[in-house]
């Protein structure tokens, strides 16, 4: 007789969790339209389904066990939140573009586990903006999608 798989619980709420995020953003989604919903839709259908699986195979034991963070990545992980967090809270005063491109380089900044050098630290600067000002460009010009303009830069960025 085979012993009974052990269940990570944690693992299991946090892909219930992530499955109903995914299932509230689908639900909002249906009052988009057809267009709009398309990003919000595909990303909202991807995330319920891979929770899913993953609360699947955790229920079924089958899922690999979960190793302890150390102390650092732990830290790390808080700050990441931390910084997405703040990202959300400055979209409306500072706007997409300047709140995006802070948070974006400050993400990449805690991401980053190798030295930081000046030279890399300038790197990551100049790709954070022209990674947002791509992505502000596709989505008003392309998507024609009103981003926050924020009142510190709203001429600029507006």
């Amino acid at each position: 007789m085979q012993p009974t798989p052990r269940v990570d619980r944690s693992a299991a709420v946090m892909a219930a969790v992530l499955a109903a995020i995914a299932a509230a953003a689908l639900w909002q989604s249906r009052e988009f339209s057809p267009f709009a919903a398309i990003f919000p839709r595909a990303v909202g259908s991807a995330l319920l389904l891979c929770s899913l699986l993953s609360l699947w195979r955790t229920l079924r034991g089958r899922a690999a066990p979960a190793e302890s963070i150390d102390r650092g990545g732990a830290m790390r992980s808080a700050m990441l939140v931390l910084v997405l967090l703040l990202w959300v809270a400055m979209l409306d005063t500072a706007g997409f573009a300047l709140a995006s491109w802070v948070g974006f380089f400050v993400l990449t900044l805690l991401a980053n586990r190798d030295p930081l050098r000046p030279g890399r630290v300038v790197v990551f600067a100049v790709g954070a903006l022209a990674c947002v000002l791509l992505l502000q460009l596709l989505f008003q010009r392309g998507l024609d999608v009103r981003l926050p303009a924020g009142v510190l830069l709203p001429k600029l960025f507006g």
